[in-house]
């Protein structure tokens, strides 16, 4: 099984993803996690923001930088598959590590491995569509339309009705400052019936 963390490089010429194989891997990035979960084992969060609080407080000589997040920040990349179809042969889950070439946007490479052996397995991407007879080359189209990027949730993401009730069983044990996060909660019946 491969780990869900992956480190993502730009360098002159391409853009590489690696994702690391699990317990044989190690990111500058992991000390900083440590710290956090040691500063986890010492604190309590009773409601999202204060993780706020504990994460700054994980390194206090250079205290963390949090750039919070909104619904609005959240965008669907769906467009991007309309202009550029994925190719048959990309199986994102099947590699390690993946290379989109800045000069050859029309192809990314792949390889299921680390290795510095192994060769890298090319795909096109499948060109889309395009009339007229001075058409310009669907890379150069791709590239040089502006895409707007939709928010993903035009609303706020619910709960279910079950979890909400657990939810306010839960908060009658907390202090009354942080009981209005919890009642507060947009829910519903059946969350997965929701198009957002």
């Amino acid at each position: 099984m491969r780990s869900i963390t992956y480190c993502f490089f730009r360098y002159f010429d391409a853009t590489t993803q690696k994702f690391l194989v699990t317990g044989h891997t190690f990111l500058p990035c992991d000390r900083l996690f440590a710290l956090i979960e040691k500063k986890k084992k010492q604190a309590q969060a009773f409601v999202p923001s204060q993780w706020l609080e504990i994460i700054s407080e994980a390194r206090p000589n250079r205290p963390f930088v949090i750039q919070l997040m909104n619904r609005e920040d959240m965008k669907n990349f769906g467009i991007l598959l309309e202009r550029l179809p994925r190719p048959a042969t990309f199986k994102v889950t099947n590699y390690c590590l993946i290379t989109q070439s800045y000069d050859q946007p029309g192809q990314v490479s792949t390889k299921t491995s680390h290795s510095e052996l192994e060769n890298y397995t090319v795909h096109l991407y499948v060109q889309p569509n395009i009339l007229g007879r001075n058409s310009p080359a669907w890379e150069y189209r791709f590239f040089i339309n502006g895409i707007d990027f939709r928010n993903k949730y035009i609303s706020p993401i619910p709960v279910s009705d079950k979890k909400y009730s657990d939810l306010l069983k839960m908060s009658n044990y907390l202090e009354f400052k942080y009981r209005s996060f919890y009642v507060e909660l947009p829910h519903c019946e059946d969350v997965d019936s929701i198009n957002f």
